[in-house]
């Protein structure tokens, strides 16, 4: 198999070179030892640890987080003060809408440490781990199977 060391893409490099240009599969060629950028030795570049990519990634998390706890909270927040709110069916999108807050406030911010951290290191210790693996699969579990839940009502 191959070993994951990571090459920069430089035109001197001829095996990154090849590889791309042939569309070679084949990743039990060695791999020579470069750190300006970081690139995946294999036909296809890993773009996830270029400065801007990694700029957009952040800057996307960030949107993704502040839609989502502020849209989710209002949605709370009406449900809970306006009692002609109090439904059945709004009881199921009050659930969807804590199960999202809580990915979004709780699991999302620790995944973007994680994806932010350099490759090599392991950044959240292993109870954190198996904190973050059975909560993510959770509230996504729990969104899913409310809405499956709403589509019955309906």
């Amino acid at each position: 198999m191959a070993d994951n060391k990571y090459i920069s893409p430089s035109p001197s490099n001829s095996i990154l070179q090849e590889s791309l240009n042939n569309n070679d599969t084949n990743y039990s060629k060695s791999c020579p030892d470069n750190s300006s950028e970081w690139y995946f030795c294999g036909p296809y570049p890993d773009l996830s640890q270029l400065s801007s990519a990694h700029g957009v990634i952040v800057f996307l998390y960030a949107i993704v987080m502040a839609v989502g706890i502020g849209g989710n909270s209002m949605v709370i927040a009406v449900v809970v003060r306006h009692r002609h709110m109090r439904t059945p069916t709004n009881f199921y999108i009050v659930s969807l809408a804590a199960s999202d807050l809580f990915l979004t406030a709780l699991a999302l911010p620790l995944k973007l440490v994680e994806l932010s951290a350099d490759l090599e290191k392991s950044i959240h210790s292993p109870v954190m781990c198996s904190v973050l693996g059975f909560l993510i699969p959770m509230f996504v579990f729990t969104s899913v199977w409310t809405l499956t839940a709403i589509s019955i009502d309906r």
